[in-house]
């Protein structure tokens, strides 16, 4: 930002006052310029972003940042918000990717061509940031966020396929079978709500074969690994309805194996599995398809990343 000598002494002005704050005080004073910011005043974006030019400290970047955010102050220089992803400060680098979200497609595709040089730990948060974005992915993006879940370490690789379920399409079906085939069970369940959420049908041959093992083992109070693969082959049952016929006839007969909470979502949202065994199997309604894509959804929401993600078109 080019200024005059007016507004150099402004600068001047704003760094001397700054630094004799301690960094509680200018906390609360960001805070402050944030909510004049909220409240449609131009100045206080402006302010905000000189402040962030300007400023040195880690510390007091992240809080500039973190007001920028809450006040839809999204104007930031797109190759300063990139230079502050790079850097070592993890809290720094997810605030500077979240702006980045904000802004729009080609910040998040700026964040992503920055995520593959950077720490691992400072990775996972940024990758986590792309869940404060409102649109379905493009290609491209899918792609590299797929990219970085193969590669990864387990919390890179669960995140990157939270953000696949959340944001992501079928295309990257493929993709989550590889994940699927893992031996980590967090990075198998991540697959399989990305799977129940956006997966094509190119993957029921695989979940079914993953419930047809997970069905005779006793239930993992921890880890609703068979909702989630009754949701996915229930969603794909109208092509494939004997595996999802295949499914159900498992499901009654290890009916003793499952707990309270299993039976619970089995008597809500699959009424023709009983324990004496399966009543005609008919394809789930619409309206049914929806309410347990809703609940994976809402799960993800409530369990991975609370507070950050926008509920999901249907």
């Amino acid at each position: 930002m080019t200024v005059g000598g007016a507004g150099r002494s402004i600068l001047a002005f704003e760094r001397r006052y700054s630094a004799r704050l301690t960094d509680a005080e200018f906390d609360r004073l960001a805070r402050q310029v944030g909510k004049a910011a909220a409240g449609r005043e131009p100045a206080a974006c402006e302010l905000l972003g000189k402040w962030l030019a300007d400023e040195q400290s880690d510390t007091r970047r992240v809080v500039i940042l973190d007001a920028m955010a809450a006040s839809s102050c999204l104007q930031a220089p797109s190759d300063l918000l990139v230079e502050l992803v790079k850097v070592r400060h993890a809290d720094l680098a997810s605030a500077a990717a979240r702006l980045l979200v904000l802004s729009g497609a080609e910040g998040e595709a700026a964040l992503l061509r920055a995520l593959p040089a950077i720490g691992s730990y400072a990775r996972y948060r940024c990758l986590s940031t792309l869940l404060y974005g409102r649109e379905q992915l493009g290609e491209e993006a899918v792609r590299a966020v797929a990219d970085l879940t193969e590669y990864g370490d387990r919390d890179l690789r669960t995140a990157g396929l939270t953000v696949l379920a959340l944001r992501g399409d079928g295309s990257c079906t493929d993709r989550l079978m590889g994940s699927l085939r893992r031996r980590d069970p967090a990075t198998r369940e991540a697959a399989l709500k990305a799977l129940a959420v956006v997966g094509d049908s190119r993957a029921v041959d695989a979940v079914l074969a993953r419930l047809e093992k997970d069905v005779v083992r006793g239930s993992d109070p921890h880890s609703p690994m068979i909702d989630l693969e009754l949701t996915y082959l229930a969603r794909h049952a109208e092509l494939h309805p004997e595996a999802f016929e295949r499914a159900c006839a498992a499901v009654a007969k290890n009916w003793r194996r499952r707990d309270s909470a299993e039976l619970e979502w089995i008597r809500s949202f699959l009424h023709q599995t009983t324990p004496e065994g399966l009543r005609s199997v008919g394809i789930p309604a619409d309206a049914e398809l929806q309410r347990m894509r809703g609940h994976v959804v809402d799960g993800m929401r409530v369990r991975e990343f609370p507070g950050t993600i926008e509920e999901i078109d249907s």
